[in-house]
């Protein structure tokens, strides 16, 4: 089982709640309002 390829498959299944996008946000250091779709690209490419 390839873990990488099973998240790219099901990237657009992740979200997180306004709580857990503070934390990303916080956790990261990113200064952007959307930091899921960020995560996503970020994956993606």
């Amino acid at each position: 089982m390839n873990n990488e390829n099973d998240l790219i498959k099901n990237i657009d299944n992740i979200h997180t709640t306004e709580l857990g996008n503070i934390r990303i946000k916080r956790n990261l250091n990113l200064h952007i309002e959307n930091v899921l779709n960020y995560c996503k690209i970020g994956l993606s490419s």
